[in-house]
């Protein structure tokens, strides 16, 4: 034993058919060196007039074509409340929301690859395709099993394309300052939840959702376009990429991705919850249409906020801190929603949650980065989306079925709903699985308050 080698190599094929060479440390398995064929001497603009305009540009993709799944809620209340299909459930309802949030743990490893080889230009030209398609065909929905395909999955496969090469982008034109610009792109998806669930209500108040649904689809079409043209690729090509099985072989080799790649199993259960249910929860308590609708927008609008400041204060007190604290401060809101009552309070409520689950978005791809490296980012951020699987797909529908089971009918048909019970789950998995960070913050610190 005393002979042993402090350090090991593993070998893993690429596409080509040849191996690279993984240099781990047995003293100290949390250091990991790239595989060969990785480069770390990329340079960066950080600032400057394309810079910022490539920013800008991917602010206003996301502001349509993400901000809609935080609107989610104002269809589902929509859907449900005036009874658009026949004999549906909350929980049925919820597979809109739960197949649009499953398009990114399944599609994400695969796009982010696709978008690293190809391109964020063509990523988003194809994204806004299938998105606006999606809109499209879901506006000629006869059945809720439509929307669901349509509304739901669809969507989210052009999302998880438009979402991966706004990111992209961003991070080959900043390292200093990715976190704050990061956090002004992604502050697009908050930005655009907060008008487009006012827009959304207005359309369904005015025109109805099929036509809802075919004007948002040009909306997302026309942002796609722009983006696609200011999206402008400035970093080289390396020839010698890891496919996506080498690529995770080599990530899972470390305990702490191991264990983010847990706290994501667990705590997306819960996280869009809100999004998903607040403007019913809202209506349940005597708040009309509109006012809810403006519930959901402000908490998408303190999203927008989060990303932006927690993105900026992520650059300075470190990613890694900011990314530990969003996630353990996302549960302990959402557990106290059962106490808000009013407009004021769920406004209030609200807008912490958005402001919280927004610096989430902005400080987790670049914790990725600063904890295990720059290279081959957007495909290490789809593997991490990969555990999200579960919770996307069966956070929303649980919830709806446990609203399902604790909904009272009485004799004038009036329904009254326990959002308590829903409200636990959603909290305690989020807390379950977040609180499994604290370890992975210890270990890459070594229990110590640092930037990281």
């Amino acid at each position: 034993m005393g002979d042993e080698s402090p350090k090991q190599t593993i070998h893993v094929a690429e596409d080509e058919g040849s191996e690279a060479k993984i240099t781990i440390d047995t003293r100290n398995p949390s250091l990991i060196k790239p595989p060969t064929g990785f480069s770390d001497t990329l340079t960066y603009r950080d600032g400057g007039f394309s810079a910022w305009l490539v920013t800008f540009a991917s602010f206003l993709t996301l502001f349509t074509c993400v901000g809609l799944q935080y609107c989610a809620g104002t269809y589902i209340r929509y859907f449900y409340f005036q009874a658009t299909f026949s004999y549906t459930s909350f929980s049925t309802i919820s597979f809109i929301s739960s197949m649009n949030g499953a398009a990114f743990p399944l599609f994400a490893p695969l796009v982010g690859d696709f978008v690293e080889r190809k391109g964020p230009r063509i990523g988003t030209l194809i994204g806004g395709l299938i998105q606006s398609a999606s809109y499209v065909i879901a506006s000629f929905s006869p059945h809720v099993g439509f929307s669901i395909a349509f509304q739901g999955l669809m969507f989210g496969i052009g999302e998880v394309f438009v979402y991966m090469s706004a990111v992209n982008i961003i991070t080959q034109y900043f390292n200093k300052l990715r976190g704050l610009a990061l956090g002004f792109a992604v502050a697009g998806s908050g930005a655009g939840g907060l008008a487009m669930a006012v827009i959304t209500q207005a359309l369904l108040d005015g025109l109805g959702w099929q036509w809802a649904l075919r004007i948002e689809a040009v909306m997302m079409l026309a942002t796609c376009l722009f983006g696609a043209a200011m999206f402008n690729s400035v970093q080289p090509r390396n020839p010698r990429r890891l496919s996506i099985l080498a690529s995770a072989k080599f990530y899972f080799q470390d305990s702490r991705f191991v264990v983010l790649w847990a706290s994501g199993l667990l705590s997306f259960f819960g996280f869009f919850l809100p999004f998903s249910y607040l403007p019913s929860y809202a209506t349940s308590q005597g708040i009309d249409a509109n006012r809810a609708s403006l519930i959901l927008g402000l908490t998408n609008g303190g999203s927008a906020v989060g990303r932006i400041f927690l993105g900026y204060l992520a650059d300075k007190t470190g990613y890694l801190n900011i990314y530990v604290i969003t996630q353990i401060a996302c549960p302990i809101i959402c557990l106290f929603w059962p106490l808000a009552k009013s407009f004021g309070g769920l406004l209030v409520l609200g807008m912490c949650y958005g402001f919280f689950a927004g610096g989430f978005v902005s400080s987790q791809p670049p914790m990725l980065a600063s904890v295990f490296g720059g290279d081959n980012l957007t495909a290490r951020l789809g593997i991490v989306m990969s555990s999200t699987l579960a919770g996307n797909v069966g956070g929303a529908p649980i919830a709806g079925a446990i609203l399902d089971a604790h909904t009272t009918v009485d004799a004038d048909g009036n329904k009254t709903i326990d959002f308590v019970p829903m409200i636990m789950f959603g909290g305690l998995t989020m807390l379950a699985g977040n609180l499994l960070l604290v370890w992975v913050w210890g270990k890459t610190t070594r229990w110590k308050l640092k930037r990281i």
